[in-house]
């Protein structure tokens, strides 16, 4: 779903914007959870489909929310592509180290580490955003936030 948020200045087009929650899964879960509370070993995922307004892939970021001071390491997963397309095509992960201050939201743009490969999609096409945790530190993954135009 894409809906106006805000006009960056007069007389210039709307900015367009997506939200997909990240919900938990992983050992144990027997059902959903949003926001996605991650320990060690859990993951999470939210996925979108790009409209057909779309063009550019201005930021993509992960909204974070920490229950402690610490410095953690996740593992985020990109993958995307259209209807019928083998899975796995456009694909990456990459392991990411987050200074995270205690019960204060943090983001971090995928763009700016998933640059290369964002820069290759298109309108229609269905993005997944997987995130592993891989440290004890309790965090809260509320999902991801994309701007495009």
């Amino acid at each position: 779903m894409s809906f106006p948020t805000k006009k960056a200045a007069a007389g210039t087009a709307w900015i367009r914007q997506l939200w997909a929650p990240m919900i938990l899964w992983g050992h144990y879960v027997v059902n959903e959870h949003h926001p996605a509370r991650l320990a060690n070993g859990y993951a999470c995922n939210a996925t979108l489909t790009m409209p057909t307004d779309f063009s550019t892939l201005n930021n993509l970021n992960l909204i974070l929310y920490p229950a402690a001071n610490a410095n953690i390491t996740i593992r985020v997963t990109i993958s995307f592509g259209q209807d019928g397309e083998a899975f796995n095509t456009h694909t990456q992960w990459q392991n990411v180290v987050v200074a995270m201050v205690a019960n204060v939201f943090t983001s971090i743009d995928l763009v700016a580490t998933f640059g290369a490969l964002l820069a290759n999609l298109a309108a229609g096409d269905h993005l997944l955003v997987r995130v592993d945790h891989l440290v004890a530190t309790l965090i809260y993954v509320y999902g991801v936030d994309a701007r495009y135009s």
